[in-house]
């Protein structure tokens, strides 16, 4: 047992931890932010902060923040996606994580990710877990990624951006987010480019990341973005997953709707078992969701030739 933790603590010390933290006039909120990274007791090997040209005291409060490793570039940018783009392509470290202004990490996500990535196997690409998202109300809940078997079908979210944490590989393999065709879903289609391209996702059952209220992804209809990565699936994938979709009426338009549909409560239902009682309750729920809409539909049918 003693060899084993130290060959973990051993490669939790090699593999080099990177932070982009996208910025833009975030006065109010980048001290959290910042206090957040450099309070874990694992604090990252580098912070880059990529700021789009604030005009207010943000510049001048992450300078009281930065060490000698750390960096700030400030220049306008197309887009918050642009910015991460640009902190990707400078960061130096195998582990590399994007916390924007508004969120801030909990305390020991960056232990917990390196423990993950330490003990994870050579397919991992992603590391990942949940989010608290703060309401203005000062009220709260838990968003999980949806497991395996909805990602498929496209349903829901794969992960959740402020608590991804990705190996640099995939990113160099893949390429960076492209938000010039999902200005507000190029996560998204990052995850499923990976996921395609054969990279495990590994789940931390751990609230890793606070997510603010209010942020532009939760007012912004983002449909079509999501027809596009439908669209963009190949054969019979996309056939599988258009039908599963118009079975279970599944049409999300704002991040914030992702907490009341019905297909999430299907998700958490599933993430919570493990071995075969989770492949069992996997078949069942899907097999119902499916009869459900398919009785529906032929009821509709039905009462049209009365």
């Amino acid at each position: 047992m003693g060899s084993a933790k130290l060959a973990v603590d051993s490669m939790l010390l090699e593999m080099k931890f990177s932070v982009i933290v996208p910025t833009w006039n975030a006065e109010k909120t980048i001290e959290t932010c910042l206090d957040s990274i450099y309070g874990q007791s694992s604090v990252p090997d580098e912070v880059i902060v990529i700021d789009g040209g604030s005009t207010d005291a943000t510049l001048s409060i992450v300078e009281k923040y930065l060490r000698p490793q750390d960096s700030v570039f400030s220049e306008p940018d197309e887009s918050p996606y642009d910015a991460m783009n640009k902190g990707v392509a400078k960061a130096q470290g195998e582990i590399v994580a994007i916390l924007n202004a508004d969120d801030y990490w909990m305390l020991g996500t960056c232990e917990s990710v390196r423990k993950a990535f330490a003990k994870c196997s050579q397919k991992t690409g992603i590391v990942h877990g949940d989010l608290r998202y703060m309401r203005e109300d000062g009220t709260s809940h838990i968003i999980k990624p949806v497991p395996g078997v909805l990602n498929y079908f496209c349903l829901g979210m794969p992960t959740v951006h402020p608590a991804t944490f990705i190996n640099k590989k995939v990113y160099d393999d893949i390429g960076q987010y492209d938000y010039e065709s999902y200005p507000m879903c190029a996560d998204r289609d990052f995850a499923y480019r990976a996921l395609a391209r054969g990279y495990r996702f590994d789940h931390i059952e751990q609230v890793l990341s606070c997510m603010c209220a209010g942020g532009v992804s939760a007012r912004t209809p983002y449909y079509e973005e999501i027809e596009l990565i439908m669209r963009r699936l190949p054969q019979p994938r996309k056939f599988f997953a258009k039908t599963l979709r118009w079975f279970l009426g599944y049409n999300e338009k704002y991040y914030h709707g992702y907490k009341n549909s019905w297909p999430k409560e299907i998700a958490i239902a599933i993430i919570t078992m493990r071995g075969m009682p989770k492949k069992v309750l996997a078949s069942i729920t899907m097999r119902l969701a499916i009869r459900t809409r398919f009785r529906s539909a032929v009821g509709v049918i039905a009462s049209k030739f009365k």
